[in-house]
């Protein structure tokens, strides 16, 4: 019995430790409009189902939303003398942080809890600034076009360094390196094929390394495909 609750216990711990592994976080810097004066305070939440996740920006203007599950988000902004800021579909990766700044315009309204509301869209920059040879597409991105039913097309397309071989409608190569030296994963497993049997349509995120491969994908002499479909809090978004 004993070696029994031992187990449980073990088990317990390691489905929180994973669970809190593939969660993600946004951060990012809150400052006025007017003066660039960053703004200690701001009421920063986002709603996941039926939770507030919230955050106030500390002396520094700087704020973090942890414990966020992978999908897409409407991020708000509050802060008394100015518009309260929405900010429209950020895009949250697990394992990862979305960067987020914003500006908030001076208000004229009087009432403490009376906000003038402003929406913006968020758009994913296609380099990320902190791994410039990591270059993310969003699934949105490939669902509108004609890569829809076609990822390895559309990347071409979308990223630079990488071509599709000549005379091959399947084999890509990431900076003239060999086909068979690129990696592709679907959700952290090795297709070993090659392909990314995907439809555009419930593709989250596409990751793509052209150079500085992490050691968590071994020893990779090209490049690295990463594919991560849509999940469940994805869906329970509702984006």
């Amino acid at each position: 019995m004993k070696t029994f609750k031992l187990l449980f216990a073990a088990l317990i711990l390691a489905t929180g430790f994973n669970s809190f592994a593939q969660t993600g976080e946004i951060e990012g810097k809150i400052t006025a409009d007017d003066t660039k004066e960053v703004l200690p305070g701001t009421y920063v939440y986002v709603v996941s189902g039926a939770t507030k996740i919230t955050a106030l920006a500390d002396e520094n203007g700087k704020y973090k939303l942890k414990g966020l599950n992978p999908g897409y988000y409407d991020i708000a902004y509050e802060m008394i003398g100015y518009k309260k800021i929405i900010i429209e579909q950020i895009k949250v990766d697990k394992n990862d942080i979305t960067f987020s700044d914003v500006e908030l315009p001076f208000s004229n309204t009087l009432g403490i809890y009376e906000f003038e509301e402003e929406r913006y869209t968020f758009k994913i920059p296609l380099i990320d600034k902190d791994n410039p040879a990591l270059q993310k597409l969003d699934g949105k991105d490939l669902a509108g076009t004609a890569y829809a039913k076609d990822i390895k097309t559309g990347i071409t397309t979308m990223v630079p360094g990488i071509t599709m071989v000549p005379g091959s409608s399947t084999q890509i190569s990431v900076r003239g390196a060999r086909p068979i030296e690129t990696a592709y994963y679907v959700d952290g497993v090795k297709s070993t094929d090659g392909n990314l049997n995907v439809p555009g349509i419930s593709v989250m995120t596409v990751q793509v390394y052209t150079s500085g491969v992490p050691a968590q994908y071994g020893d990779v002499t090209g490049g690295v495909v990463a594919v991560e479909t849509k999940g469940y809090f994805d869906l329970l978004n509702n984006k």
